[in-house]
């Protein structure tokens, strides 16, 4: 397991990078919807989560696959 064996200033300063752009892109984001009538927004949200459903599943079956 690759993410055990991280630890120290790198992986802190990756995950603060992480949680920065995280936090401009949600500023962004909702700034964004909260111009847009309730119905689009909803629209809108439940495509984000599917895509986002999607790509953490993906990612899941990628990491946990067997090497064959």
């Amino acid at each position: 397991m690759w993410f055990l064996q991280l630890s120290g200033w790198p992986v802190f300063l990756a995950i603060v990078v992480v949680v920065a752009a995280f936090m401009i892109a949600a500023s962004v984001a909702l700034t964004w919807i909260g111009n847009r009538s309730l119905v689009q927004a909803m629209v809108i949200v439940t495509l984000a989560l599917t895509v986002l459903a999607l790509v953490v599943f993906v990612g899941f079956v990628l990491l946990t696959r067997a090497n064959v």
